[in-house]
């Protein structure tokens, strides 16, 4: 810490006794001495001002190449740009080339075990890979007369005077952010403020010091053993022990690969080639790929090349007296010309015409302006250790940093002018208090080595950590209290997890240190295997269930073959970027790239193109769909979009007028039809959105103003909301679970949980609705339902296998062993799911058998059910539903038509014309009008485009509104409906958010509690009364149309939910699905969608299927299989039926999954 009074000195703590290492340590790495002490008792002072006088003058200055990458910059997202690094990268600052450290390999461990590589082509020392390059490993000092000079792995030289630096003194680099220390024993140790400590050896006849060992607080180490000044061994505290092998070339000795003996497969992790001038011409993992290739001429790197054959190459020419880049190029087309004016320190990077990059530098190499092609202006100003304190944004924006003695940042200034002020903990870039300035405060306690004990949100909660004697994580303690325990192996990995409710899961590791076997609180077992590259290979589910992998030389997913034999694709360029998926029935999505690599068309089944065009700064300008709808987005000097234009199809525009702080945040949009705006808190939450309809908006389409506030505690949880309707108004645990909703009308909805917030009970304004128990997966297996109780049991993939509704006092299902007969039950189901994990079958009590079949995407294709009704369905290669199968594709995705049914669309593709109903809609895409042969229907939305009414009166008398509903939401969640016969109150799954439960109508002593039973997906399909008498159940097609009621009960019970999320409006047929209105009959929306591609490449799409798929908010299909990553337009998919959101799927992304 700093001592008050003398900013400039540096008191440690005590002396720390070494742990012994483990006897299989070899002695080498045993004898070393103690680095804990390195801060104890020493006394140091700044070498920020010593060494800017005591630099080496090096030719290209001494800025590091990572020095902003991972810090304040990055939020700016100008890491890039602030460093001067251009393209694949070049520095602009000095013409040279640079390679970011690229990793060959990791061994897992508590310290794991990484080698990287990194080449700048100025560097004229040879390391272990010859000239240009440096191991992560090739660090050393050097001392002469003077100074002591740090050599790090980027091959910068930073040299401090030898009087500073006399035993039992340590001084600190601000701008490195380093202490470099002398025990008294006359060793050298440097660490850093993450506390990573790197030792070094004595120094021999040359005056070189080379790394010794690098070591955490907790001595986890590994230490660089040496034969003749040579390094030829790695080892680590994990086990983990590494020789390296030379070769000869004709340039010298290099290194030609690395061997693990011990801590795992033995084998080569990395090999390396050369030419014939020892230059590094290749990188071979342990797999025997290829995975870099290198070439040059005259000592410098004139090309590289990935795996797959991607490719950039550079010209050099001399400019005042040493080489530079002059022209880069890429075999994607890219072609960059550099431009340089040392004297004026200024760059200028030419592309393609009218792509023009400029940079400003200083005299060190600081880049002080960029301006872009779309002529967008940074400005920087730095601090005297070359931190940045001042950005200028495109926008007249601005950001502030300060810091302190340690460069760290204590004060952040945003372009809105708020104040973000950070404390930190002693002399660590660790944070102890973050406070806003509103007053939210953040804080966090650590233990002496730097780890988490304590953090306190800004409402006083405490969260608690626990730790072993090694330093491993054991424990969590909530806010609640309850604790989750770790338990981990020797290389600290994960063994053990048990959650606060004492259910633990399993975890055993290869040695490798891969995962190989989960085992649940369950004891069913899930298993892994892996290639040779160390991706995943199979997965092996409790059930049948297994998955196959395969993976590129790049690490990119190539196939996934299911235990069926059915296989999807993946194919890329060569730059790594998704080119085509091709599902498991060959339809095929295909993309094609700007030689920068921007998406330039995206091709769905049918080969129908979505096109897009991009600013000179690769921002997104234009898309044209395949229906020839064209969306324009203009952007402002910050990039915001300030207008969204769409271009109909028969010529008709709709414009968006956007208003942005900033920050960027949305405050205000006009449209044709109304106005809205948008207030945030300081946590960029919403406060109020207000909606102020048009003359032409309140004329044509009754729109009304209205205004929705939120109101949220200091941590950020909602308390409250208030709209036309009234408040709901929240009370909640210490981890944020409401117990306590008030409703509009004033009752209580409470909720009771155990755990981290399993719910265990749910009552109203006193009265039990319903108790639930769950298993050790906190699964829900038994729910009371009034009379009833509905049990419900799983299979050995997790999937829901049966649920029964019993009549109370029955003996537990669970108990018995099995489920028992459905003849017992109110109402029974049992699923039968087929190897590619689709629900094949459902016996159903009322219904019969039901039985459905996909193709192998998981497209449903057929319903057979025991009601004398049988199902085919058709589709094209978009995924739109066909009357048969000899119906052609719809290229432009606008059904027109199906079954009997005939529909015309506007130009905007919202759908005009269905059955005997024509529909009229506003400029924002909702649905504002029905019209029928004898009827008008009105709808009203709410700020948030929440349907707020519907209004039906008789379209040939003056007879005013035959019904009237009103609706109160709870988020995106239907609350209640009010109609002349009353109000109905919906309640809600806790844990699947838009499944009903119960509905209540009536208040006092006429008050019923109306009891849901839903299937898999959340969809109800019987309604039972307090007493447990059915009084609805409905019978429904494959895609959600109910075809009648057959509960036989003689009592009318209006029940318009449908599949989650949705309400049936019964003077459409249509299902209002919050952001769209759905087609029942036909399985699709009646509308595009609003988010665009994001909820999928089929705009109009609901899902392959309803037995595996749900949509309640009507933006993006969302899958419910937790075993399958592959859900097309799910969770982890955001584009056409199974091809990947992101663009590819990462091994992390399954194993991450799984």
């Amino acid at each position: 810490m700093i001592e008050d009074g003398s900013p400039n000195v540096f008191l440690g703590g005590g002396t720390q006794t070494v742990l012994e290492i483990s006897p299989e340590i070899p002695d080498w790495l045993r004898q070393v001495v103690d680095v804990l002490y390195v801060v104890a008792g020493m006394l140091g002072g700044l070498a920020g001002a010593w060494r800017q006088a005591a630099k080496m003058g090096s030719k290209f200055g001494t800025k590091c190449a990572a020095k902003f990458i991972g810090g304040e910059m990055v939020g700016m997202a100008i890491s890039d740009t602030v460093m001067g690094l251009f393209s694949n990268p070049v520095d602009v600052t000095t013409g040279q080339k640079i390679l970011l450290p690229e990793t060959d390999f990791t061994l897992p461990g508590r310290l794991p075990v990484t080698c990287s590589r990194f080449y700048a082509s100025h560097l004229e020392t040879e390391g272990l890979l010859g000239r240009g390059w440096r191991l992560n490993w090739e660090i050393n000092l050097r001392e002469d007369e003077t100074y002591i000079t740090f050599i790090g792995v980027q091959g910068r030289e930073l040299s401090y005077p030898k009087e500073m630096l006399i035993p039992g003194h340590q001084i600190f680099d601000p701008e490195e952010q380093f202490y470099l220390s002398r025990l008294h024993d006359g060793c050298y140790v440097l660490h850093y403020t993450d506390r990573s400590y790197y030792v070094f050896d004595e120094f021999d006849d040359h005056g070189v010091a080379p790394l010794l060992f690098m070591e955490t607080p907790y001595r986890q180490r590994i230490a660089f053993g040496r034969e003749n000044g040579r390094l030829v061994r790695v080892a680590s505290s994990s086990g983990h022990h590494l020789l390296l092998h030379r070769t000869m070339t004709q340039a010298g000795e290099r290194l030609s690969h690395i061997e693990l003996v011990k801590g795992g497969r033995p084998g080569n992790l990395v090999e390396y080639r050369y030419d014939d001038n020892g230059q590094l011409t290749g990188v071979v993992n342990r797999a025997g790929v290829t995975v870099r290739q290198f070439a040059y001429e005259n000592g410098l790197m004139t090309e590289h090349r990935n795996a797959t054959g991607f490719t950039c190459t550079y010209h050099w020419e001399e400019i005042e007296g040493f080489p530079r880049v002059v022209e880069h190029t890429t075999s994607d087309g890219e072609d960059y010309r550099f431009h340089y004016d040392f004297a004026g320190g200024q760059t200028v990077v030419t592309g393609r015409p009218e792509q023009k990059w400029q940079w400003w530098f200083d005299e060190e190499t600081y880049v002080t302006a960029h301006r872009t092609p779309g002529g967008g202006m940074y400005r920087f100003t730095y601090n005297e250790n070359h931190f940045p304190v001042a950005v200028e944004l495109p926008g007249e924006r601005r950001v502030t940093l300060e810091y302190d003695t340690l460069s760290r940042v204590v004060k952040e200034t945003d372009p809105a002018g708020r104040v973000t002020q950070t404390q930190w903990n002693g002399s660590f870039a660790e944070i102890t208090r973050r406070a806003l300035d509103d007053d939210h405060v953040w804080k966090a306690d650590y233990n002496e080595h730097g780890q988490v004990i304590r953090e306190t949100d800004p409402e006083g909660r405490v969260t608690r950590y626990g730790y072993d004697e090694q330093g491993l994580a054991v424990s969590r303690t909530d806010a609640r209290g309850g604790e989750v325990v770790l338990a981990h192996d020797a290389r600290g990995q994960l063994r053990r997890y048990t959650d606060c409710s004492g259910c633990a899961t399993g975890y055993e590791y290869n040695e490798h240190g891969q995962v190989i076997r989960e085992t649940d609180p369950e004891g069913r077992v899930t298993r892994y295997g892996y290639d040779d590259q160390g991706l995943p290979e199979t997965v092996c589910h409790p059930g049948k269930q297994q998955d196959r992998y395969t993976w590129n030389a790049l690490g990119l997913l190539s196939s996934h073959r299911r235990i069926t034999g059915s296989v999807q694709s993946w194919q890329y360029t060569p730059r790594g970027m998704l080119a085509r998926h091709t599902d498991e029935e060959k339809r095929e999505t295909r993309w094609q790239y700007t030689p920068e690599g921007l998406v330039a068309s995206l091709s769905n089944g049918n080969g129908a193109q979505y096109r897009f065009s991009y600013d000179g700064d690769g921002r997104l300008t234009g898309e044209q769909r395949p229906d020839g709808l064209i969306r324009m987005f203009a952007l402002n000097a910050d990039g915001f979009p300030v207008i969204i234009q769409t271009q109909g199809t028969e010529g008709g525009v709709r414009n968006e007028q956007q208003e942005r702080d900033a920050l960027g945040r949305l405050l205000r949009s006009d449209t044709q039809h109304s106005t809205r705006t948008f207030s945030y808190n300081r946590l960029d939450q919403i406060t109020e959105v207000t909606l102020t309809p048009t003359e032409e908006g309140e004329r044509l389409h009754h729109m009304q103003a209205d205004t929705v506030r939120f109101a949220y505690d200091r941590s950020g949880w909602l308390t409250a909301e208030h709209s036309v309707h009234g408040s709901i108004k929240y009370r909640r645990d210490a981890l944020g679970n409401p117990t306590d909703i008030t409703l509009p009308d004033g009752q209580h909805l409470s909720h009771l949980y155990y755990g981290s917030g399993h719910l265990l009970q749910t009552a109203l304004d006193g009265i039990t609705v319903s108790e639930y128990e769950r298993d050790s997966l906190h699964r829900q297996v038994i729910r009371t339902q009034g009379k009833l109780a509905t049990f419900s049991g799983y299979n050995a993939d997790n999937r829901l296998s049966w649920q029964r509704s019993l009549p109370g006092g029955s003996q537990n299902p669970q108990q018995a062993g099995t489920p028992p007969a459905q003849n017992d039950s109110v109402t029974a189901r049992d699923y039968i799911w087929n190897a590619d994990g689709e629900v094949g079958g459902i016996n159903d009590k009322l219904r019969g058998c039901l039985v459905f079949s996909y193709d192998r995407s998981g497209w449903l294709t057929s319903r057979t059910g025991q009601m004398y009704d049988h199902d085919h369905y058709y589709y094209d290669k978009a995924g739109n539903l066909l009357t048969d199968e000899y119906q052609g594709a719809v290229m432009d995705n606008r059904l027109p038509g199906y079954g009997r049914d005939r529909y015309r669309y506007n130009e905007w593709g919202e759908l005009t014309e269905r059955r005997d109903q024509q529909l009229e809609w506003n400029a924002q895409g909702q649905l504002t009008r029905v019209i029928s042969s004898n009827s008008e229907t009105r709808y009203q939305y709410d700020a948030l485009g929440r349907r707020i009414s519907k209004a039906t009166s008789n379209l040939h008398t003056d007879r005013g509104e035959r019904s009237r509903t009103t609706f109160v939401w709870e988020g995106f969640r239907l609350l209640q409906e009010t109609t002349w016969q009353g109000k109905r109150t919906y309640l809600y799954d806790a844990e699947q958010p838009y499944t009903p439960v119960a509905a209540i109508t009536g208040r006092g002593e006429s008050q019923k509690i109306w009891y849901y039973h839903t299937d898999l997906t959340g969809t109800v399909h019987e309604v039972t009364a307090p007493d447990g008498t059915l009084v609805w159940a409905g019978y429904q097609a494959g895609f959600g149309e109910n075809r009648g009621d057959i509960s036989n009960s003689g009592a009318y019970f209006e029940q318009p939910q449908r599949l989650p999320g949705q309400y049936f409006d019964e003077e459409t047929g249509l299902h209002y699905n919050l952001f769209r209105y759905y087609a029942p009959e036909c399985g699709r929306f009646v509308s595009q969608d609003p988010i665009g591609l994001n909820g999928g490449l089929n705009l109009y799409a609901y899902a392959p299927n309803p037995l595996g798929w749900i949509d309640p908010l009507g933006l993006n299909s969302l899958g419910i299989d937790s075993n399958n990553i592959f859900r097309g337009d799910g969770n982890y998919k955001g584009g056409g039926i199974g091809q990947p959101k992101s663009g590819t799927i990462s091994a992390q992304d399954i194993i991450d999954h799984l």
